[in-house]
């Protein structure tokens, strides 16, 4: 799980459903992990990881996932 890496300058019940949301995704909710991938991406309640970021968008896009064929990250 990667509750480690949440920032805690969000409200707590923020917090809590971001936990939840992060539990679906790792049980492989697709929703969730587009989710997931777009928080890595911008930053918004996980630390911002454009390289952690790019590998879910190219997993989504493998398995056929139109939102996973939408993001184009420059990574240096």
């Amino acid at each position: 799980m990667i509750t480690t890496e949440l920032q805690y300058d969000h409200v707590y019940i923020d917090y809590r459903a971001y936990q939840a949301l992060i539990a679906a995704a790792d049980l492989g909710h697709v929703r969730s992990r587009e989710m997931d991938a777009f928080s890595y991406m911008f930053g918004d309640y996980l630390i911002q990881n454009q390289t952690r970021a790019l590998q879910m968008f190219e997993e989504l896009s493998s398995e056929g996932n139109p939102k996973g064929q939408l993001v184009s990250i420059n990574v240096v």
